[in-house]
């Protein structure tokens, strides 16, 4: 695994790098300098299977390949990290070996965000994580992201991170709308949210597991109406999770070809305020790189040919 190609946000936080495998797929991977941590973001597959309009992959779920394998991961992973050290000169490995002032040594963080499914990881993903913690300093952390699809996979994949990492691991379920039609739509494809919630929630209270669900608001009244609100609230209510989930509040990164549109901050916020009415936590979520096409849903992977198509299109 290596790196090709690489490119800096506006505001120097972020870089996003482009890594080609030994059998000519294109992966996309971030690190972040955000600011209270160091962020790692990698690709767990070339594609995606899943069908969210609102993500480069799965608008382009057709070009699903396959899973990586853990020792790509962990490839991809240790390929950044490097070449951090290189870009900014700070020393994921070794921070007191970095080059940079002692107020950014802080912990770093290993996100399973880029493209792909990571319950469809099971077995990849622990052996990854079990890789790092043995490699990196205990403030470590790791974060996985999943829509929930295949939900036979949820229990199955976070026992395994129980008994590797216990407290050291998180996970951000991609919520987005508790309405159903919503989420159809958006979600093409995706399981029923009661599907989902039913195995969720007896995991997250039989282990008092708090979770942040994501919710991207998009303009229009898509998701973001008070009835949006209350169905989020309703939903929370009925499962009983009310104190063991934050609402990720974000703002939607555009990608080519689909139509949607973000909501404005003032509205992100507003829809938080009615959150908050309904005794619902939440936190406004900043994405970085949306510039460089490096942010949350903007990371793609491809296999050589869409590379090749893309130059083609670039050179006309």
């Amino acid at each position: 695994m290596e790196i090709i190609s690489s490119v800096k946000s506006a505001d120097n936080h972020t870089i996003k790098y482009v890594l080609r495998s030994k059998l000519n797929d294109y992966i996309e991977a971030t690190y972040v300098d955000y600011y209270n941590k160091h962020v790692v973001c990698f690709s767990t597959m070339v594609g995606c299977p899943n069908r969210c309009v609102f993500c480069s992959n799965g608008y382009e779920h057709k070009n699903f390949v396959r899973v990586l394998t853990a020792h790509e991961m962990y490839q991809q992973i240790m390929a950044v990290v490097h070449k951090v050290k290189e870009d900014v000169g700070y020393d994921l490995e070794n921070p007191r070996l970095s080059t940079v002032p002692f107020s950014k040594m802080r912990p770093t963080l290993f996100s399973a965000m880029g493209s792909g499914e990571p319950l469809c990881c099971c077995e990849e993903l622990p052996e990854v994580f079990g890789f790092l913690k043995g490699q990196f300093p205990h403030t470590t952390r790791f974060v996985l992201s999943t829509t929930g699809n295949p939900v036979s996979c949820i229990i199955p994949l976070h026992y395994k991170l129980d008994e590797l990492l216990r407290d050291r691991y998180r996970t951000t379920f991609s919520l987005h709308s508790a309405r159903q039609e919503v989420r159809d739509k958006l979600m093409p494809g995706s399981p029923k949210i009661s599907a989902i919630m039913d195995v969720l929630s007896k995991y997250q209270i039989k282990h008092h597991r708090h979770m942040d669900y994501n919710v991207l608001l998009f303009d229009n009244g898509i998701n973001n109406t008070k009835e949006d609100a209350e169905a989020i609230a309703n939903l929370l209510r009925e499962y009983k999770l009310t104190k063991l989930v934050t609402i990720k509040l974000s703002i939607y990164n555009p990608v080519e070809r689909c139509s949607l549109a973000p909501l404005s901050k003032l509205q992100i916020f507003e829809f938080g305020d009615i959150l908050e009415s309904l005794g619902v936590d939440y936190e406004f979520y900043r994405t970085n790189g949306s510039d460089v096409g490096a942010a949350c849903g903007q990371l793609y992977s491809y296999k050589r040919q869409e590379m090749e198509k893309k130059e083609t299109e670039s050179d006309k």
